[in-house]
């Protein structure tokens, strides 16, 4: 597991040897003092992002839990679920934050790129929480650019933070949603959302999604 703690300004104050390695660093002493933009690796990219996780965790004196798809050290593409909480004196002082990030990339690559839901079955408890493992969807065909729609769309994402995360124009997403909600005949997004959920795609993990730097709350 990797672990490291940030001062308010969200500069590393101490790291484990995991963290160190997985950063591009021999030594765990030669991150200390630097900040994700000055790390000799591409997580340098999303620097911006980590420190708006940082003063989230922070302003709101709680902890969040993120999904991570990285590039680090030697351009080695991994996936963590990193936990990030107010790190505090005695006092209860805020002193920074404290994270815990485990790598769980081998566990995602085995993983088909869909979990649908088991209808097999008339128990409607064990319907919401079983899962049959399928290499596409069950239920309908979505494109790429509609299945990561959807993976934004059931964590909050709005139209347009989802069409920043994928580099589009707002109104190309939204074009992709009227499709998805044309493809299982709901008339609203919240319809589309709450039907979604029904049928299992919270679970969804899209392949391709696997090879894009991400960093997101998880909820």
């Amino acid at each position: 597991m990797l672990i490291w703690k940030k001062n308010r300004d969200s500069v590393y104050t101490e790291v484990n040897e995991l963290c160190a390695s997985v950063f591009g660093y021999n030594k765990p002493e030669q991150m200390v003092s630097v900040t994700d933009y000055d790390v000799p690796c591409k997580l340098s990219e999303s620097a911006d992002v980590f420190r708006s996780h940082d003063c989230q965790v922070m302003s709101e004196d709680k902890s969040i839990k993120l999904l991570e798809i990285s590039c680090c050290a030697n351009d080695d593409w991994k996936i963590f679920i990193t936990t990030k909480s107010p790190l505090k004196n005695n006092n209860n002082e805020m002193l920074g934050t404290i994270a815990h990030a485990l790598e769980v990339t081998t566990l995602f690559k085995m993983m088909p790129s869909l979990m649908s839901m088991l209808y097999n079955t008339d128990d409607h408890k064990l319907r919401r929480n079983t899962f049959t493992l399928t290499n596409k969807s069950s239920v309908v065909a979505f494109s790429k650019q509609q299945t990561e729609c959807i993976f934004h769309l059931l964590r909050g994402k709005t139209s347009k933070q989802i069409a920043k995360l994928m580099r589009l124009a707002p109104k190309t997403v939204e074009h992709y949603i009227d499709n998805i909600k044309n493809k299982t005949n709901c008339r609203s997004k919240n319809e589309l959302i709450d039907h979604l959920i029904n049928l299992g795609y919270f679970n969804l993990v899209p392949e391709h999604i696997l090879q894009k730097q991400l960093s997101i709350i998880l909820t």
